[in-house]
């Protein structure tokens, strides 16, 4: 119960970062350490248990685990 309400949480900081206005690059922080900045051009998609950050230049999809998701770090220099 506890890991779908962290889950659940996660999510919608992700969509509260994402959908903000003006907007203000992020980066998305693994468990494993690993970072993924996402950028205005970036399109992130929810879809639990999954995340989606789709990206134009260059052309490619990273796809994450909520649940391995560590924090989410706000930062105008991504």
């Amino acid at each position: 119960m506890g890991e779908q309400r962290r889950q659940r949480g996660m999510k919608e900081e992700v969509a509260e970062l994402a959908g903000r206005e003006p907007f203000i690059p992020f980066a998305i922080v693994m468990n494993s350490g690993e970072r993924y900045p996402v950028t205005e051009a970036d399109v992130v998609v929810v879809r639990e248990p999954l995340l989606h950050i789709v990206r134009s230049r260059p052309a490619r999809q990273d796809v994450l685990r909520l649940t391995e998701i560590s924090s989410l770090e706000v930062s105008d220099s991504y």
